[in-house]
């Protein structure tokens, strides 16, 4: 092909792409903004307060309050605090006529299980349930996650306007904040603030105020077209092909800048000033584009390869069981037991859960530190110990009120029994065997090996939010008896909540680390978050500059055609 005809390929192709490019540089502006321009909270830090045992010795037994609330199974339960009272709060399956429409597409996710359980609290010391209780917990986290513990002094204080179940990933709350489902708390204020909170697990989600709310609005139309949201394969292939030309029309710059030099202008005195315009036109283009494409090139092929991902099903939070707790099973001297687990050791929360045929019993320690304000800059958390009693139910046995009887297991032992449970779960699922044999052995566990993320990493970072989790992995023999696919592939389990966080995907995985450090300017992070804005700013300042002079190179040349 000509030279003249790679020109005019080049400059056709530019014409077409520049809009979009164009759009997305001026959006992308808009990251570094986002980043920093946030809703003013106190802290992220879940709630705690001290559960002493002189509470717990008064308080109506937990076997008693779901018998008389007609709970006969549940999936989870736990002591919460709330406006200076303490409730059980139950999680069991909603009642069919509460249950979310089936044709809704959240049924069709991993996490649709979590979404049809319903929080029901019950009163400590009297039984009796709190009627609209998960909006009433919802609104007490989102107070301490706005003003601290000074939020307690004055419950109704700011009002709020409204509050919400959120069970899908909307335009406001997208994917990338992971929890669902969550409580959406909005506030009567000027700037119309709003904290997503999961009740669930006393989890800060995400805050949005008006100027952030603009922000998002703005990015999500014009970088991560979210008006396509609901054609996600489409969006993806729309984005990928025009991010492909992208990458083509730079690289077929690069060969013409490369391969030709400007020409002098030959044309007659009555043009000379015209042919000058245009040829310092060209010059100015050449140079610019030198630099210009660098940016371009990374950001194109960060995206292209990240617009691939966001085409693929996404994964979603998942419970590593769905086993449920039989009320008749309970010991009947739980409460003694959760007496003497208070005298033993300061601690802020006992929850229950059933894994592997066997009730748990976790006991969370009330810790004074400080913890994390803001994950985005401090990129972790506190490290916590929090212990594990496992009780085996026996027929026709006598039932010890004493703590001895439940066999002590440490968070690292939990966490592994989960990622086993996960990976027997996958074995069976493919080779068709829904009968899936929850009975883990010791010899299962053994082969796993835990390591507590308390920071993000390579393998675990920002993106996947939840902090502290597992990092599960295991040898190649053991992958294969598990089903996995590669020991190189470690699963993250938080074993506070019960939780599959993560699933490590090569691909995905690949993409997080080209997006971070193409898309994200991760290169400059040596020199903080600030260099990292100014390198973004910077980058896209040389693209929109890059796209001006081709343009205007363009109305040039069209010029100089109708004039001659």
């Amino acid at each position: 092909m000509r030279i003249k005809s790679l020109y005019r390929l080049h400059r056709a192709l530019s014409i077409i792409i520049g809009i979009p490019i164009f759009l997305w540089a001026i959006s992308g502006l808009m990251h570094p903004l986002m980043t920093n321009v946030r809703p003013a909270i106190a802290t992220q830090e879940s709630p705690e307060y001290l559960l002493s045992s002189d509470i717990l010795k008064t308080a109506i037994p937990l076997k008693k309050v779901l018998q008389n609330a007609g709970i006969h199974q549940s999936f989870r339960s736990r002591i919460v605090h709330m406006d200076s009272t303490w409730y059980y709060q139950v999680l069991s399956r909603q009642s069919p006529s509460n249950q979310v429409n089936k044709r809704s597409r959240i049924t069709g996710t991993q996490n649709a299980y979590l979404s049809l359980l319903q929080a029901r609290y019950f009163n400590l010391q009297t039984g009796r349930e709190l009627a609209q209780g998960d909006k009433l917990y919802a609104a007490s986290l989102a107070r301490h996650f706005l003003s601290g513990k000074q939020s307690q002094v004055n419950s109704t204080s700011p009002r709020i306007k409204s509050i919400q179940r959120v069970r899908d990933f909307t335009a406001s709350y997208t994917y990338v904040n992971r929890l669902l489902p969550v409580e959406k708390v909005r506030f009567e204020r000027a700037d119309h603030i709003t904290i997503y909170v999961d009740t669930h697990n006393s989890q800060f989600a995400f805050a949005l105020d008006q100027h952030r709310q603009n922000f998002n609005q703005f990015f999500g139309w014009f970088h991560t077209w979210s008006w396509m949201d609901s054609l996600p394969k489409l969006k993806a292939a729309i984005i990928a092909l025009i991010l492909l030309v992208a990458l083509f029309t730079a690289g077929l710059g690069i060969y013409l800048a490369v391969k030709t030099r400007p020409k002098t202008s030959t044309r007659n005195r009555a043009n000379k000033t015209t042919s000058t315009t245009l040829t310092k036109a060209r010059k100015l283009h050449r140079t610019s584009a030198i630099i210009g494409s660098i940016f371009l090139i990374c950001w194109a092929f960060s995206g292209l390869v990240h617009a691939i991902q966001n085409g693929r099903t996404p994964f979603y939070i998942q419970p590593v069981s769905n086993e449920r707790i039989k009320t008749n099973l309970l010991p009947d001297s739980l409460d003694q037991t959760f007496t003497q687990l208070a005298e033993s050791s300061h601690l802020s929360s006992i929850g229950l859960m059933q894994l592997n045929g066997k009730l748990f019993m976790e006991s969370s320690p009330y810790d004074t530190a400080e913890g994390s304000k803001d994950l985005m800059l401090t990129g972790g958390v506190n490290a916590t110990t929090k212990h594990y009693y496992g009780y085996e139910y026996r027929k026709n046995s006598i039932q010890s009120n004493n703590l001895s009887a439940w066999t002590p297991y440490t968070e690292n032992q939990i966490a592994r029994l989960m990622a086993a449970l996960v990976l027997r779960k996958e074995a069976n699922s493919s080779i068709g065997n829904k009968q899936l044999d929850h009975q883990i052995s010791k010899t299962d566990t053994a082969r796993l090996q835990a390591t507590y993320l308390t920071h993000f990493t390579e393998a675990y970072n920002f993106s996947d939010k939840v902090l502290p989790v597992w990092q599960i992995s295991t040898s190649t023999s053991a992958a294969i008896q598990q089903g996995a696919t590669s020991a190189n592939n470690p699963i993250f389990i938080d074993a506070s909540t019960g939780s599959l966080v993560k699933k490590a995907d090569p691909f995905k995985q690949a993409d997080a680390l080209i997006f971070a450090f193409f898309h994200k300017h991760e290169f400059m992070a040596w020199a903080g978050k600030s260099a990292k804005d100014a390198s973004t700013v910077l980058g896209v300042i040389i693209v929109i500059t890059l796209l001006v002079i081709g343009y205007r190179l363009v109305y040039i040349k069209y010029k100089t055609k109708r004039k001659s």
